[in-house]
């Protein structure tokens, strides 16, 4: 399950370093496989390895921003090791180390069919002193990720009110108007205004400028009526395919698939897929290699020679969109068209996998049930519906990263309690739209349900929580053992299921556990 969790931790954490040369991502390419890492943690005690985990992030190549999809290490020694699936050859994963009190991590490079090892050393209170890598050929200084995470940050920050955020009303009079400014106002003002003043590390400028690039295209250059609409409220006509020339200063070179993982080449694919010249024909059961020259043909005026990687992006972009936001499943046609339409790398196995993961949501979204329309009482519905069985309420929204963040790794926790008869109720209200909830729910496992926010706002006075997530743990006569807002951290979480699971009394453990983190 993809998920909206790359962490803020990886912009501005101080002990990071992170991939290197520009010139070695030439060989990048998409082939999905797996790629291990291996987290050595010096100088902690027994005890404080114990107490640890240690979680691993990728981005997908069409994960949305600030998606992720996480999995977690295990813990062998002093080492905790991970076999992470990737879809490059050269992939970004941010680890992060949590204990009880304090987390801390950074990004690395991986490489499919290979095993990188980071040796973490601590001090007596589990703070890192140093980190350091097996991969010295991707090493860059913390420092340089110091200024690459800021950069970033700032590209999209529009706080400051001295940089330019929008196009002047008065210059949609003429499109090359517009054009001009984006390209020769708005873009520079933007970049200079990320750059902040600091120097770009040169073997990572090339891919970091790039990526701000695709974004700026993305949010500026791309949607160019939506825009003016959203925007400025006005109503403009589309330009000629001619007026998007801004796509040349992009490099879509495999330089593409390199890029910082909380902004993926994802929104500039579907918005080039959208906007210009009123937007692509759908796919359908057109043949791969069909569609992709009919793209070429219209890209012409903006783009002359488009990239084989930027059509296979593309046309994979536009199974995606059909995939993941309209949620049609792919038909038998296409599905013959993708197996033989990408001979040249694996986006085939990607986009199947999309579909396998829709087909899977589909058949789940028989379990939800939407209660938002009837009077609900929490006791009353699993008293009924779960006799003698522990339950683990999780109140969540759609809308809420903490909480997606957190059901990313209670996933992966409620999988070593395969067997047992816990119930995993999630609850969230009428905040998430339905068609949301029902898409996001079906890829959880466990009860769904959706109530009024009436219902939701009485349940939070009655149980003490105070924003999302927040969690209740009961036994399996029902008593509340636990509650509390934040996401308490994996062993704090797996201490309180083994609790519920075997306990029976109606005694109260505690309330209120762990770091509150409130959306």
């Amino acid at each position: 399950m993809g998920t909206r969790r790359l962490i803020l931790f990886l912009f501005f954490t101080t002990t990071l370093f992170i991939y290197g040369n520009t010139a070695n991502l030439a060989d990048n390419e998409i082939k999905v496989g797996t790629a291990r890492l291996e987290v050595c943690i010096k100088g902690a005690t027994e005890q404080q390895l114990k107490d640890a985990t240690v979680w691993v992030d990728t981005a997908p190549i069409y994960s949305p921003f600030l998606e992720t999809a996480t999995y977690k290490c295990t813990f062998d020694n002093d080492t905790f090791s991970c076999d992470i699936p990737v879809e490059r050859l050269h992939e970004i994963a941010g680890f992060r180390i949590e204990s009880s009190d304090y987390y801390f991590g950074q990004p690395i490079f991986i490489h499919r069919g290979s095993t990188v090892k980071a040796t973490v050393t601590v001090n007596e209170k589990f703070r890192p002193l140093s980190i350091s890598t097996s991969d010295p050929e991707y090493y860059i200084p913390r420092e340089a990720w110091t200024i690459i995470g800021h950069t970033v940050g700032r590209f999209s920050d529009m706080s400051d009110d001295s940089v330019p955020k929008q196009t002047p009303d008065s210059l949609y009079s003429d499109w090359r108007k517009v054009i001009d400014y984006e390209n020769n106002t708005l873009w520079p003002a933007r970049l200079k205004n990320a750059l902040d003043g600091k120097e770009i590390p040169k073997n990572t400028k090339g891919w970091l400028v790039n990526q701000l690039r695709c974004r700026f295209a993305a949010h500026y250059a791309l949607p160019y009526v939506a825009e003016a609409k959203k925007i400025n409220h006005i109503d403009v006509e589309e330009p000629p395919m001619e007026a998007y020339t801004f796509l040349r200063t992009i490099d879509f070179s495999p330089i593409l698939l390199t890029y910082h993982p909380a902004s993926g080449p994802r929104s500039m694919l579907y918005a080039l897929l959208r906007f210009p010249g009123g937007g692509f024909d759908k796919i359908g059961d057109t043949p791969v290699k069909e569609w992709q020259e009919t793209a070429r043909t219209k890209l012409k005026p903006a783009l002359p020679d488009p990239t084989p990687l930027l059509l296979d992006l593309l046309s994979g972009m536009a199974y995606i969109a059909q995939i993941e936001e309209h949620g049609q499943p792919l038909t038998a046609v296409q599905i013959a068209n993708i197996n033989s339409g990408y001979p040249d790398n694996d986006l085939d196995k990607i986009i199947l996998a999309s579909n396998d993961k829709l087909l899977k949501n589909l058949d789940s979204q028989r379990r939800l049930k939407d209660l938002s329309g009837a009077k609900f009482s929490l006791q009353e519905y699993i008293d009924s519906n779960y006799p003698g069985r522990p339950v683990v309420v999780d109140v969540w929204g759609t809308w809420c990263g903490p909480c997606l963040d957190a059901i990313a790794k209670t996933e992966i926790l409620k999988k070593e309690m395969t067997g047992s008869d816990i119930v995993f109720l999630y609850i969230a209200d009428e905040s998430s739209p339905t068609d949301e909830w029902k898409s996001h729910a079906a890829g959880i496992d466990g009860e769904h349900i959706r109530i009024s926010e009436g219902a939701s706002t009485a349940l939070g006075e009655k149980y003490r929580f105070t924003g999302f997530p927040s969690y209740l743990f009961f036994n399996r006569d029902h008593n509340l053992v636990n509650s509390g807002t934040g996401f308490p951290g994996a062993t704090a979480y797996k201490n309180l299921i083994n609790t519920i699971h075997a306990n029976r009394s109606g005694n109260k453990v505690g309330c209120g556990h762990g770091r509150t983190k409130t959306h």
